[in-house]
């Protein structure tokens, strides 16, 4: 299980919406609104970006997927693609020692290093 933090969106022009769904559930974990203006040529105007202090469930073990809705309205083919970036968060990260180097008492990212071992 994971919890996402923030997902960032790549798309082409004329993607209406994207999202990321659990095989077999059309429901939507994650949904991103974009928006095209088309009047004196194709340019994105909107992506949503997803952002969560409190963090939206992925559960492990499932398969996902990710789902792009397009509107082509000039009936001339173009070129489409989507990628998302998803940030989750690692409750079990521990910065390697290797890179603390006489910096014990620093703390990164508000993770504290390991404590010595007796």
């Amino acid at each position: 299980d994971r919890t996402i933090h923030l997902v960032w969106t790549h798309v082409h022009p004329l993607c209406t919406e994207c999202s990321i769904v659990r095989c077999g559930d059309p429901k939507p974990i994650v949904r991103v609104k974009v928006k095209t203006k088309i009047e004196g040529g194709l340019q994105l105007e909107k992506i949503d970006l997803i952002s969560s202090a409190q963090g939206i469930p992925l559960k492990g073990k499932q398969p996902y997927e990710l789902v792009a809705k397009y509107d082509n309205p000039t009936g001339q083919a173009t070129d489409s693609m989507v990628s998302m970036g998803v940030f989750v968060e690692d409750p079990t990260f521990v910065r390697p020692k290797a890179l603390l180097n006489n910096q014990e008492q620093q703390i990164f990212c508000n993770v504290r290093p390991p404590s010595p071992t007796p």
